[in-house]
C-alpha cells in the first residue's frame, strides 16, 4: 500500500475529506503555495533600496528581452527577469545598477543645487568678502602704478585676482535677480534688500573704478592677465547693475 493511500484510508472514510486531503497533497508535490526561495547571501532579504527603480526605467520593468546567458538554453533571448537567475549576468547587473545609481544621485544634487535660491541675507555675507577683496585690489594696483617701473609679474597676478572678483560679482547679481523674480512684490521694498542694493551698488562702483585706473595708466599687464583669465573686453556692468533692480535689459 502506497503512502498516499495509507495517509487516506486512517484520516477519514468520507469521500469529501478525502478529496480535500488529495487536492492538499497534490499542491504540495506539485510546489504550489510555496513562498520563493531567498536570496542566497548574509545579511540578503531582498533587492537593494533603488533596484525597483532601476529595473523599471533601464529594463521596462523587467520584461525586456536580453540575449539568453545560459549558452544551453533553448530561447535565443530571454527577459530580464529570466536572465538574473543567472549569478553572472546578475553580477553584471548589480556593477551597472551601481553606476547609475551614481549617475542619479549627481542628477539629483546638481537640480538641488540650481534650483537653491540664496537669501537677501546669504547675499549680504557673500558681498562683504567681495568688497574687501575690491579694496585690497585696487590699494595693491595704486601702489604698484605708482612706482616708477611697476612689475610686470605683479600686475599679473593683480588682473588675475581681479578676474575672480568679477566672476564672483557677476554671479552675485544673477542670484539677485533670481531672488527678485521669486519675491512677492509687497517684498521687494524691505530694509534688508535695500542695504543688498546698495552693497551692489558700492561694488560695482568700486570694480569701474578699478578699470578706470587700470586704463588710466595703460596697464596692458593687468588688462591681458584679466582677459587671458576668461575676462571679457566687451562685458558691460551695466547689465550686473539692472539685475540687483530687476531692470530689464
Amino acid at each position: 500500500m502506497s503512502l498516499l493511500r495509507a495517509v487516506l484510508k486512517v484520516a477519514s472514510k468520507d469521500r469529501q475529506v478525502r478529496r480535500m486531503l488529495i487536492n492538499e497533497i497534490r499542491k504540495t508535490a506539485e510546489g504550489e503555495g510555496e513562498e520563493a526561495p531567498k536570496a542566497k547571501g548574509k545579511g540578503r532579504s531582498g533587492p537593494p533600496p533603488g533596484f525597483d527603480k532601476y529595473v523599471k526605467a533601464v529594463w521596462n520593468g523587467g520584461s525586456k528581452k536580453v540575449p539568453n546567458p545560459n549558452p544551453k538554453g533553448r530561447q535565443k533571448d530571454v527577459t530580464f527577469n529570466t536572465a538574473m537567475k543567472d549569478e553572472t549576468f546578475r553580477k553584471k547587473i548589480m556593477k551597472d545598477f551601481a553606476k547609475w545609481m551614481k549617475a542619479q544621485k549627481k542628477s539629483e544634487k546638481g537640480e538641488s543645487k540650481k534650483k537653491k535660491t540664496r537669501s537677501v541675507e546669504e547675499l549680504r555675507k557673500s558681498g562683504k568678502p567681495l568688497m574687501d577683496g575690491m579694496s585690497k585690489t585696487m590699494k595693491s594696483l595704486k601702489t604698484e602704478l605708482g612706482k616708477d617701473k611697476p612689475d610686470p609679474k605683479a600686475l599679473r597676478a593683480l588682473g588675475k585676482e581681479y578676474y575672480k572678483l568679477t566672476s564672483k560679482l557677476e554671479k552675485m547679481s544673477e542670484d539677485v535677480s533670481k531672488l527678485l523674480k521669486s519675491r512677492g512684490k509687497d517684498e521687494e521694498s524691505d530694509k534688508a534688500l535695500a542695504e543688498l542694493q546698495d552693497l551692489g551698488k558700492q561694488l560695482f562702483t568700486k570694480a569701474m573704478k578699478i578699470d578706470e585706473l587700470a586704463l588710466k595708466d595703460d596697464s596692458q599687464e593687468f588688462g591681458a592677465a584679466w582677459e587671458d583669465a576668461g575676462g571679457n573686453p566687451d562685458y558691460s556692468y551695466q547689465k550686473d547693475i539692472n539685475r540687483f533692480w530687476d531692470v530689464p535689459w
